[in-house]
């Protein structure tokens, strides 16, 4: 007997019990480490909210063109690296929904095989089922939120360009110049993040091995 999943082929020789142990303790670090991803969100949260506590008192210290881009340029990485967190939340339920959830529902096929067809385990059910319900909840759409970082930004850099056009300077082509090429980053890393958000609903919603191998393709 074998036990066949996307991308993974092996002949089980104790119970299978076991091997679904093993999925389980998988499955619970890596939630352990999205757990941890979370908390590093909110440390950056509070690191923006005091950066920007900080930053009028230095107005009328430095130049204003180099507080202004600067200031954008240090949100814009205060922003990528909340992204990031995102993404490395998504890209760990992607695995799980994907790749981790289908091996598993597949052993518990194999612990009844000669069961009626409504006493079966099927794909998509029973087995973790959060990002089911929220998958059908919300559907495969973009949705407006998951941009709202990126419309921020731009929505930033256009008010503080028009703000210095007047006294527009070298030092404002250098520090608007920084911050386009900081927004290019965040734009790839949106979409990258939407990406993975629409990959794991296609699989937390597929309802059989060959649903979920073309949500996977």
């Amino acid at each position: 007997m074998q036990v066949t999943t996307e991308g993974n082929t092996a002949p089980p020789t104790g119970p299978i019990s076991d091997y679904i142990a093993l999925y389980i303790a998988e499955y619970a670090a890596l939630t352990n480490r999205c757990t941890y991803w979370i908390a590093l969100q909110v440390g950056i949260a509070t690191a923006l909210l005091i950066f920007i506590g900080l930053l009028p008192p230095w107005l009328s210290v430095l130049r204003q063109d180099a507080i202004v881009w600067g200031g954008c340029v240090i949100g814009q990485l205060i922003m990528l690296s909340w992204n990031y967190t995102f993404q490395e939340q998504f890209r760990t339920v992607c695995y799980i929904e994907c790749e981790l959830r289908p091996r598993v529902q597949a052993m518990l096929e194999l612990q009844a095989p000669g069961g009626a067809p409504n006493q079966r385990v099927q794909y998509g059910d029973c087995v973790w089922g959060y990002e089911t319900f929220l998958a059908k909840r919300r559907g495969p759409m973009t949705l407006w939120s998951e941009a709202v970082f990126f419309i921020l930004t731009t929505i930033m850099l256009i008010v503080v360009a028009a703000l210095r056009l007047s006294s527009f300077s070298r030092f404002d082509s250098m520090g608007l110049l920084a911050n386009l090429i900081l927004l290019g980053l965040l734009f790839q890393g949106t979409n990258e993040r939407i990406a993975l958000r629409r990959q794991f609903a296609k699989c937390a919603t597929a309802k059989s091995h060959a649903n979920l191998k073309n949500a996977i393709l």
